[in-house]
């Protein structure tokens, strides 16, 4: 726990002297747990490299190869190809196999849990922060994305960080916290293009904290913030505005003409409308590579306490302004994109949901005379969430429909083929295939691109 301690020290994520001894070993736990959950069978569940991972692969071979992206450039898909070369020092020390490809993301999403769990503690009791932070490491939205090749999740832990730097910023009003929040920012901003809106979020939130309140009204410290921030964005600035930083934008927007598809307008947003809010506690995505079918994001507890942490809000107004601020900004995602509901663009709802469902188990817990019985059934209903998420998390990849949904993607026993064939394509002066490719070659006979 020792060690834990001057992690935390070393990192100014806070005062050694404010940390309870029982956190740092909860820090410990949820480390523990956090690592298992997502790094157990995580070579082989799921059973199928999908074409997201699979592609993002393909860019992994493609740099070892020599050939571009550059480390600022941008992608197949317009994500930063940073998250390419950290798959490739994961194949260092691991080997070229899947457990390899998605372990960043899973280590990522451990840190993430950590800090939300801290950012809780400055507002909460540990009984609802230990129960909210469970329930968040448990939900199947969160394990999905976490035990993925794919990146998207990944921006929450330096966004989180930024969050929590901004706040110490803003309290405690020293150079380190600010130039942290810079730093965190801008690499928040590296993520995909929710890891951008994340980090709009959080310039607002500092926006509306120096015209609004009375927090900050140095206007010195948070320019050199923003400064800080766009310098180290800056390497990727170029790529970001490139016509291929624009071009997914472009594709997925649910409003365009093409996607309209002469749809009258008003009938496109209120379908938009309801299938957005719909997602988190009525339908889920449609998608059966987010979510099981039919299924809600969230299990019927968490939904509930998700819904009351929402008015709760009303009384909490300063104390949930960023996490409000979050869950709008990233529900906009979803809604200017085509065919809502999509779990993959709305991540950054969900520390914003799980910060909520803290907000009412803390009210809960508040009933100091019956203090027994409310911590009794926050302990039962986290357990009862954590076992319905993990069950629906295994039989939702242990169903063949499921797999077959995930399609294009690269069979569990036909990855050491595939791996060999986009390094001899490479070998050979070619530029590889796509997993569409693969799977043509594979069930059709057709023959690969050369």
């Amino acid at each position: 726990m020792q060690v834990i301690k001057k992690i935390l020290q070393h990192l100014k994520i806070t005062d050694v002297q404010e940390l309870q001894k029982l956190d740092v070993w909860i820090i410990g736990v949820i480390t523990v747990v956090g690592l298992l959950s997502r790094l157990l069978y995580l070579g082989s569940f799921p059973a199928s490299l999908i074409f997201d991972e699979a592609d993002t692969t393909w860019i992994v071979y493609r740099i070892k190869a020599g050939l571009n992206p550059s480390f600022f450039e941008l992608n197949w898909n317009g994500c930063p190809a940073i998250v390419n070369y950290m798959i490739i020092e994961s194949m260092k020390i691991f080997g070229d196999n899947i457990f390899a490809i998605r372990f960043p993301t899973a280590l990522i999403s451990v840190g993430t849990l950590i800090i939300f769990y801290i950012i809780l503690r400055r507002w909460f009791q540990i009984i609802p922060s230990i129960a909210a932070t469970a329930m968040f490491t448990f939900s199947y939205w969160s394990l999905n994305f976490s035990r993925s090749g794919w990146e998207n999740i990944q921006f929450l832990l330096p966004g989180l960080l930024a969050f929590y730097y901004i706040e110490e910023a803003l309290e405690k009003d020293r150079w380190s916290r600010w130039i942290l929040s810079g730093i965190f920012l801008a690499l928040t901003a590296y993520g995909y293009y929710a890891g951008k809106i994340f980090a709009f979020t959080l310039i607002l939130y500092l926006g509306f904290n120096f015209i609004f309140s009375h927090r900050y009204k140095n206007p010195t410290k948070l320019i050199a913030c923003i400064l800080i921030s766009f310098v180290v964005f800056a390497p990727q600035l170029k790529s970001t505005l490139s016509e291929a930083g624009r071009a997914r934008i472009k594709d997925v927007y649910a409003f365009s003409k093409e996607n309209l598809n002469n749809e009258p307008l008003i009938h496109k947003m209120k379908t938009q409308t309801i299938e957005t809010v719909g997602m988190i506690n009525i339908a889920g995505s449609k998608s059966s590579n987010y979510n099981l079918p039919g299924e809600p994001q969230l299990y019927s507890i968490a939904g509930f306490a998700f819904l009351v942490g929402l008015i709760l809000t009303i009384l909490n107004f300063k104390k949930s302004l960023f996490w409000m601020l979050a869950l709008i900004t990233s529900g906009l995602i979803i809604f200017f994109s085509d065919d809502p509901p999509n779990a993959a663009r709305g991540l950054g709802m969900l520390p914003s949901i799980f910060f909520l469902v803290a907000l009412f188990l803390q009210g809960l817990y508040n009933f100091k005379k019956y203090n027994i019985l409310t911590s009794s059934i926050i302990i039962i209903a986290t357990i009862c969430s954590i076992a319905w998420s993990s069950h629906i998390y295994i039989k939702w990849y242990s169903r063949e429909d499921t797999l077959k949904g995930r399609n294009p993607a690269v069979k569990l026993e036909e990855f050491s083929e595939w791996s060999q064939r986009m390094k001899e394509s490479f070998k050979k002066g070619g530029g590889g295939f796509n997993v569409g490719s693969w799977r043509e070659y594979k069930d059709r006979g057709i023959s690969l691109p050369k």
